[in-house]
């Protein structure tokens, strides 16, 4: 909560900024339901560029990505980390995800990892995904966990990682989201591999159904809408739309 009432004009979308930590501009403009023009929207974010509450930073590829300052930490009374760019253009594209994510209509919210810390351990999830989106689908609830995956990881790591997705059934469906073909590619051979281990065989057909995995090239412009993305579940590539039925848009 924002306390300095000469923001309060600008309280919805440093909220925006707040919440979600790294955010391209054009994206912010419709998250935060800004009714002015894009001018008037520009002119709104270089007054708070210079009162010094958000930096913009600008990257081949994609819009200017917004950041809180720590000035607006300060104002908040919440700790933000300090962006390397990788970090930054990761959790842009976390950003960008989720919001595209929510057009469907079976889901309702999402939850960042700094909003469940608390309770993240409670709910029985040992490792934090990077987003985790919640709905309900034909009434019934479900969780799906997030993973954008941007840089390769060690075999070490995404086996522990996979592992415990595989031993905990907090999520009822797990969607890894991949920039390079190589990985996407070797993610596929290694979660279905790590599937038909003799402690997983139980179940496999449902274990599987949880896993979803898409590749997005130039993810990090995120030029595609997901729905044109390429999909891989249960053995074969589909769409999203197969597996999650209509966007909130369609008639």
């Amino acid at each position: 909560m924002i306390v300095d009432y000469s923001l309060e004009y600008y309280q919805d979308i440093l909220s925006q900024v707040v919440r979600w930590r790294a955010i391209p501009l054009n994206l912010l403009q419709e998250m935060s339901d800004y009714r002015g023009n894009k001018t008037s929207f520009y002119r709104v974010i270089r007054n708070l560029q210079d009162r010094q509450l958000i930096k913009a930073t600008n990257f081949n590829g994609i819009s200017k990505i917004v950041t809180p300052t720590p000035e607006l930490a300060h104002l908040t009374s919440q700790r933000f980390n300090r962006f390397q760019e990788e970090s930054l253009i990761h959790e842009s594209i976390i950003t960008m995800l989720c919001f595209e994510i929510l057009t469907w209509e079976i889901f309702d919210f999402v939850k960042l990892p700094h909003e469940i810390i608390g309770e993240a351990y409670d709910s029985g999830i040992r490792r934090l995904p990077d987003a985790i989106l919640e709905g309900k689908n034909q009434g019934k609830p479900f969780k799906m966990a997030l993973e954008v995956e941007i840089t390769r990881k060690s075999k070490t790591r995404v086996q522990n990682k996979v592992e415990d997705y595989l031993r905990n059934d907090v999520f009822d469906f797990i969607f890894y989201v991949f920039n390079d073909r190589p990985t996407f590619e070797a993610y596929k051979r290694f979660i279905y591999k790590t599937i038909q281990q003799p402690q997983f065989e139980q179940g496999r057909r449902s274990h599987e159904a949880r896993f979803i995995l898409g590749y997005a090239p130039r993810m990090i412009g995120l030029k595609r809408k997901l729905q044109e993305l390429e999909i891989f579940y249960l053995g074969k590539q589909t769409t999203l739309d197969s597996i999650f039925g209509k966007k909130r848009s369609d008639k």
